[in-house]
């Protein structure tokens, strides 16, 4: 009988583990297919200011006043709401900013994203600190 209450307990033991290892699983896969969903949202808007760099409809100089003081949107993907801010700074080839020249013909443009998940509190692509960022050169000269 003691035998039996033991295979019992273990097989319980056993099952519980179980779910709570998938259930911690799910969550992990649910918050990187939100993260990667982030990480898209950025490569679109990097494509949109590297066309608008290509195109002749915006001056360099355009782009960087659309973007200097921040420029903020929200998009809701399967009921996730992502906010994002993009900065532009004028900057050396290497990406530096600290010595910003107005007559520069490189830009560096931060993007960060945050959401908040229905199972996690808010994630972040890119923080304030380590943004993530591309150096755009000017294209019409």
């Amino acid at each position: 009988m003691i035998l039996v209450v033991l295979g019992i307990m273990l097989f319980n033991t056993t099952l519980i583990s179980t779910y709570n290892i998938l259930s911690d699983q799910t969550v992990i896969i649910y918050r990187r297919m939100c993260l990667m969903q982030g990480l898209e949202y950025t490569d679109r808007y990097f494509q949109k200011i590297d066309a608008e760099n290509i195109s002749e409809d915006f001056t360099f100089s355009e782009i960087h006043n659309t973007y200097k003081y921040g420029y903020n949107d929200s998009l809701d993907i399967n009921d996730i709401l992502y906010h994002i801010n993009i900065r532009s700074n004028y900057c050396d080839d290497s990406g530096d900013t600290l010595n910003p020249h107005p007559d520069s013909i490189f830009q560096r443009v931060d993007i960060r994203v945050w959401f908040k998940s229905y199972v996690s509190d808010t994630l972040r692509v890119g923080t304030q600190t380590e943004p993530i960022s591309k150096v755009f050169a000017d294209m019409s000269t």
